[in-house]
């Protein structure tokens, strides 16, 4: 059945309408600050009340603040006020968004960085019953302002409050090229960044480009309130609070900016190179022993012949029938700049592949599903912007094409699986491939799917893109998925699924699989799919070959233009 849902919002509104206040310093916004509102006004919810900070009438001397400016950091002032300017900075007039809502003036007492509301103001919020109150402004706040909204006020902290206190936003982590990006949405508390959280995503750190690594994390953030208040439990309302001891960041003195402008110099250089001379090889692999066996075999991969330089195999998945046992996997050509599906045999000792499917787009990922004595197949083709289910022919291992279980979506790496009653699919989007986890059900394998009500269920570039064939260990539902931080399949998490229904995800990570340094393939792994004959694997390495530099040159072309 097709269907059409915008991934990144919901067209409906939402089950529970929340009433919400906005702390902020004027009535102009950020333009992620911007959205973020009206993210939640799109579901349904109800923007009452909009405080500005008013200005204090006592400013500093000229010649204090001469004699207090913070020099060691000139340059990354003079650079943050008035070089840097990344789209999600970009101020908004808010006047549109508040329709109905009532405008009031704050005079706080400012103490350093700290702030404190007047107390007629916080009786005066505490009267209006607000669900929560949002916080664009007013610095840190303490005192008995915390608490004068029900679900207290929420506040986002561009970094993972574990490792990083203080900011800027994203800064370090680009600087020191930290694996991934923590974002929370908190609800405050009298510590720093010490908060109730709410919400946790973890990002990609675009290494070669600061300005991209912030308007991601930036814009992406927008989306977490609405999702929060999706699921927001309001009869037991305990998130957990964070107890980190993370150390606490400041901006960035000069000697550091001038290494900073270095690195954003260099690694631009280093991206554009290594997309152009440093091509993906991969390689599969069945592990018949342990995996502890198999990390200490350098031959594991010599096992499957290798076909030609300008290909390789990837993505292996298992078909056992009657006759045969074949892995299936993705065969992608550096000079067709796509891939196609193969089998190769086991009476044949898997050295020849043979074409199970191949279209004029490319095909990775073969899922393989049985179901009621027939065997399917379900391949990654985000080009068709659908999910394709095609039954196998299992005499002459060929497939033929059923229907589209979705339409409307560059689906990823797709999997369907039955769980409770319901067949689920599981995918990530090709705009985002590695890092928002999307969730449909159904009940019957040819649909319709129904999107789950909080997609993406999940987001984290170490865990949310899948890996292989979700499988049963001690009545425990695991999800093989992919660790992406750092580069593309670095390794393999494997995550237990612990509640799946059509308003609730939760899994969390039971285990890890990375590469082995005595494999050739040393450089990645991002597929782990157990069957009969023990456990099929891929490995990556680098290369160059003439066909893969033409093929990236086009595609940098095509961006390009």
């Amino acid at each position: 059945m097709k269907q059409k849902f915008d991934l990144r919002t919901r067209t409906a509104k939402a089950e529970t309408s929340f009433r919400f206040g906005v702390l902020a310093n004027s009535l102009f916004l950020e333009s992620w600050q911007y959205e973020t509102i009206k993210l939640l006004l799109e579901e349904g919810h109800r923007l009452e009340i909009f405080i500005i900070k008013k200005e204090s009438h006592e400013k500093p001397s000229f010649i204090s603040k001469i004699q207090n400016y913070p020099y060691n950091r000139l340059i990354f002032r003079l650079w943050n006020r008035f070089i840097f300017r990344p789209s999600s900075k970009k101020t908004k007039d808010i006047a549109e968004l508040l329709s109905g809502a009532k405008l009031m003036d704050c005079n706080p007492f400012v103490k350093g960085h700290t702030t404190e509301l007047p107390e007629e103001m916080i009786r005066n919020l505490e009267n209006e019953n607000l669900d929560f109150i949002l916080r664009f402004g007013f610095n840190i706040l303490r005192g008995k302002a915390l608490n004068m909204a029900r679900f207290g006020i929420w506040s986002f902290h561009h970094d993972d409050e574990q490792e990083i206190r203080g900011g800027p936003p994203g800064f370090w982590e680009f600087y020191h090229k930290v694996p991934k990006n923590g974002v929370i949405l908190q609800k405050l508390s009298a510590g720093l960044d010490k908060g109730y959280l709410l919400k946790k995503n973890y990002y990609p750190v675009i290494y070669h480009s600061y300005q991209a690594h912030l308007d991601q994390i930036y814009t992406e953030s927008a989306l977490m309130p609405a999702q929060v208040c999706r699921n927001l439990d309001v009869e037991h309302f305990t998130p957990p609070l964070s107890e980190t001891r993370a150390p606490i960041f400041k901006p960035p003195g000069n000697f550091q900016m001038i290494y900073f402008f270095f690195l954003l110099i260099y690694r631009r250089i280093e991206f554009h190179f290594r997309f152009l001379f440093r091509h993906e090889d991969w390689h599969i692999a069945l592990v018949g022993g342990s995996w502890e066996s198999a990390m200490k075999n350098p031959d594991l991969f010599n096992r499957i012949a290798r076909q030609s330089k300008n290909s390789y195999l990837a993505d292996p998945f298992f078909l056992e029938t009657s006759d045969d046992k074949h892995i299936l996997a993705e065969e992608f050509n550096y000079s067709k700049g796509k891939g196609r599906i193969v089998a190769l045999k086991a009476s044949e000792n898997y050295q020849t592949p043979r074409v199970v499917l191949e279209e004029n787009e490319h095909l990775s990922f073969p899922y393989v599903l049985e179901h009621e004595g027939n065997h399917y197949l379900i391949p990654e083709c985000y080009q068709s912007r659908t999910v394709k289910l095609y039954r196998i022919d299992t005499k002459e291992v060929k497939a033929h094409f059923v229907g589209e279980l979705l339409t409307g979506y560059a689906a990823v790496d797709p999997v369907v699986f039955r769980h409770e009653g319901r067949w689920w699919l599981l995918f990530t989007e090709k705009s985002f491939p590695s890092v928002h986890l999307y969730a449909f059900y159904s009940d019957h394998l040819l649909g319709p799917y129904i999107p789950h009500q909080n997609n993406p269920v999940k987001t984290d570039i170490a865990s949310a893109r899948n890996a292989g064939m979700p499988f049963r260990e001690g009545g425990k539902l695991i999800r093989p998925v992919q660790d992406c931080s750092l580069h593309y399949g670095r390794a393999v998490n494997l995550c237990e699924i612990v509640s799946l229904s059509p308003s609730h995800f939760e899994e969390k990570i039971v285990g890890r699989l990375s590469p082995s340094p005595l494999w050739p393939y040393k450089h990645g792994l991002h597929t782990y799919n157990k069957c009969s004959d023990g456990i099929l694997i891929d490995g990556k390495r680098f290369g160059f070959t003439v066909s893969g530099f033409l093929h990236q040159a086009e595609l940098k072309f095509r961006k390009g233009k």
